[in-house]
């Protein structure tokens, strides 16, 4: 649909100029963002095209100059295409990266869409989670379902295969952005509890936080990583109580 905003235009669209259009105006989203970080508001940006996380980064730029450092804990969600020159600001900012990792593989209409219209230099930087990740950027990983599934083994099977979990097309996108299996599973656990100002609470088994947990058939670290999204759920805790299978299913 060309509305993902880009900083130049789609490269099937050269001749028109057709970049896509923010829903929020540059000038209007920096205003907006440093009234409501002054009211101590969390922001979550939607952003999938570069222009898009640019203006976003702007803002909050803006924003901490006149309000100041504060444990805020914006993020920055989607954010599919990249300028490069954005990773380091993204760290500065410590905005929190909020990827769909299911969604950084070739998929169905890569080749026929994506690729086209991002054209062969902008294809080099999409979904980069491991750039932010070497440059300390804390990631949280969300389904964004109803849109896509809200199995986060999924996801996690992607974002360190960057390949789609049924093996085609068998070429991954921009391997060098797979991240290993710890940093996936803390990016949909402890990252996203650590978005949602959760993280003393849940997101990680430790003494004193709430029991919210599944117990899954196999070690995630003993089997090959394409069959991550086969692991079977046998049980579910939250907060405690047991909200899916059966204590007795599972071996001590």
């Amino acid at each position: 649909s060309y509305s993902a905003a880009m900083l130049d235009p789609y490269a099937d669209r050269l001749d028109e100029g057709i970049k896509g259009t923010p829903l929020i105006p540059p000038d209007d989203l920096i205003d907006l963002v440093t009234r409501l970080d002054a009211l101590g508001f969390q922001i979550h940006f939607h952003s999938i095209g570069d222009a898009a996380t640019h203006y976003s980064l702007d803002a909050l730029e803006v924003a901490r100059k006149q309000n100041g450092l504060r444990d805020s804990r914006h993020h920055l969600s989607h954010i599919m295409a990249w300028d490069p020159t954005d990773f380091d600001r993204m760290a500065d900012l410590d905005a929190i990266a909020n990827f769909q990792a299911l969604w950084a593989s070739k998929g169905t209409h890569y080749d026929e869409i994506t690729y086209v219209r991002m054209g062969e230099e902008r294809s080099k930087y999409l979904y980069p989670i491991n750039s932010l990740h070497k440059l300390g950027v804390n990631l949280a990983f969300g389904s964004d379902w109803y849109v896509t599934s809200a199995n986060p083994l999924l996801a996690i099977e992607v974002a360190v295969t960057r390949l789609e979990p049924d093996g085609n097309p068998s070429d991954p996108l921009l391997p060098a952005e797979a991240i290993d299996l710890t940093t996936a599973i803390r990016a949909a656990t402890l990252g996203s509890a650590y978005g949602n100002f959760l993280n003393e609470e849940t997101g990680s088994i430790e003494v004193g936080k709430l029991a919210d947990l599944i117990v899954i058939d196999t070690n995630l670290f003993d089997i090959p990583t394409s069959d991550l999204s086969k692991a079977r759920v046998m049980l579910t805790l939250f907060g405690g109580e047991v909200v899916f299978g059966s204590l007795d299913d599972v071996d001590d």
